[in-house]
């Protein structure tokens, strides 16, 4: 509930921005939020009331011999070694405080100085595609030519597409 209740009130703001980005991302932030709070509602209703009608006590996925059942126990068994190595981990992290910390700041630190390398904008600078193309004959003045005719024309042409070899 928490992550969903984080997505919505992130997405909502981005929703109503004012300009150019506010009608850009109109539409993706209301869907973000209308897709969340209908999952979150059926979440709370629909999953927990098939679950019930669906899974009886000793007869529910995991039970028995069958194939699919081994895979949950299997699968159970990793999930649980996991968790256990998360919890060892969580507690060495929280015994020595200053070495995540020490860990987080140099990340921090070593990105800002990466920044001025990569650069940063919102919305870069692109390369537009057309090309021109200025074609003309290096006799062009001892034929005649009507005055109507351009010497020269701008046809635009599509972008060149990278063609993999397979």
């Amino acid at each position: 509930m928490l992550a969903s209740t984080s997505s919505v009130v992130v997405f909502t703001p981005i929703a109503f921005m004012s300009g150019v980005i506010g009608r850009i991302f109109l539409q993706f932030g209301l869907t973000v939020v209308y897709a969340t709070m209908f999952s979150l509602v059926v979440s709370f209703t629909l999953v927990p009331m098939l679950a019930a009608r669906m899974i009886r006590p000793g007869q529910g996925v995991g039970h028995g011999e069958g194939l699919g059942a081994r895979l949950a126990r299997g699968w159970n068994r990793a999930y649980d070694g996991l968790a256990a190595a998360c919890g060892r981990s969580l507690a060495w992290s929280l015994d020595r405080k200053w070495v995540p910390l020490a860990v987080t700041s140099l990340v921090l630190v070593g990105s800002l100085m990466l920044f001025r390398f990569v650069g940063g904008e919102f919305i870069p600078t692109t390369d537009p595609g057309p090309v021109q193309e200025l074609i003309g004959h290096p006799r062009a003045r001892a034929c005649p030519v009507p005055a109507r005719w351009p010497t020269a024309w701008h046809i635009p042409l599509p972008a060149p597409t990278p063609r993999w070899k397979a």
